[in-house]
């Protein structure tokens, strides 16, 4: 498999794997936009971050970035209830999230 083709596997799992979660565990359409390279390290203007490693013959790191507001949204979509602001249930929400994201990358490359 070239470079080019395992670029477009991940990319089309990533698409497909938040277009799952999203239907399945938030109850709602997703349209993924297009793909944005982090060109920096991870900072805290990036808002809330949650990072999930890969081990195994797939090497690597996911993260799921969003604005603070966004994470309340996506928590309380996920956990049925309202967030007015980034608290510890949020946080865990949101980690749950990106794992349910990755592990869906996770069984499409494997």
């Amino acid at each position: 498999m070239t470079q080019e083709e395992m670029n477009e596997l991940v990319e089309r799992g990533v698409r497909e794997s938040v277009e799952n979660v999203g239907g399945t565990m938030l109850g709602c359409e997703v349209v993924v936009g297009p793909k944005r390279m982090i060109d920096h390290p991870l900072q805290e203007s990036d808002g809330v971050v949650a990072l999930i490693g890969m081990a195994g013959p797939w090497i690597g790191t996911g993260a799921l970035t969003c604005k603070p507001d966004v994470a309340c949204k996506l928590a309380g979509a996920f956990l049925m209830t309202e967030y007015e602001a980034v608290n510890d249930e949020v946080l865990d929400a949101v980690a749950e999230l990106a794992n349910m994201v990755i592990g869906g990358l996770k069984t499409t490359l494997e």
